[in-house]
């Protein structure tokens, strides 16, 4: 493909820089469990990964439990266990690699920013323990569910994210995990970097630019990108 004009990196939270499925599924899972509703790891990995949690609900809920103030509060007790979780852990290991991917990019793409379909709490309460609270330093500005009216696959939140930056969309590169997210970046007008986390590469290369199994292939197409 031809050299993009990068001038900004967005990364996607959840899948991206911290592998939180597991911590996700067991807190929605309790949840679920008192309303006698089961939902197993596998159907959570195959349909909600990048799914906002509000959706999930909305779409496993029968409709005896459609009521939305219902539905908010099983949202506020999910997010309080999955608080209660990441506060038992002293420190959180972030995706291998991605630590040395931002010392080394530091110095050639000064604007950075975090897009998650997660909400504010729990995204901030981990960035806060992620290798020590080391990775927080790297970005200017954490958007996520609570600053946008939809979520992914909308590119709201991205076109936001841009806005915060000063940068063109154009001119931006998102690093994601979802097939929600990659469409999300793409209809935002932007250059996305498909990482091989939580769908295999022949899954995520129809709807990216470029695909990673890793944080080192990450870098190679960035640093191409900005020679």
């Amino acid at each position: 493909m031809a050299k993009k004009n990068i001038q900004a990196l967005i990364f996607d939270f959840d899948g991206v820089l911290f592998d939180s499925s597991r911590l996700h599924f067991d807190a929605m899972q309790i949840v679920l469990s008192e309303l006698e509703i089961d939902l197993s790891y596998e159907t959570y990995r195959q349909k909600y990964f990048g799914v906002n949690d509000l959706v999930i609900f909305q779409n496993l809920l029968p409709k005896v439990y459609s009521d939305p103030v219902f539905i908010r509060s099983l949202l506020q007790k999910k997010i309080k266990i999955f608080l209660e979780k990441v506060h038992h852990d002293l420190t959180i290991p972030a995706i291998p690699g991605v630590l040395d991917f931002l010392k080394n990019i530091e110095n050639m793409i000064f604007s950075r920013a975090i897009f998650s379909n997660g909400n504010g709490l729990e995204v901030n309460s981990i960035l806060e323990k992620l290798e020590c609270g080391e990775l927080k330093s790297y970005f200017q500005f954490v958007t996520t569910i609570d600053d946008v009216t939809y979520g992914k696959p909308n590119p709201e939140g991205y076109l936001l994210s841009a806005k915060k930056l000063k940068i063109n969309p154009e001119h931006c590169l998102v690093i994601e995990d979802s097939l929600e997210g990659l469409r999300a970046g793409k209809s935002a007008g932007m250059t996305v970097i498909g990482l091989a986390t939580t769908y295999e590469k022949k899954i995520l290369k129809p709807h990216a630019d470029f695909v990673a199994e890793s944080y080192k292939d990450a870098w190679e197409f960035v640093s191409n990108q900005t020679r």
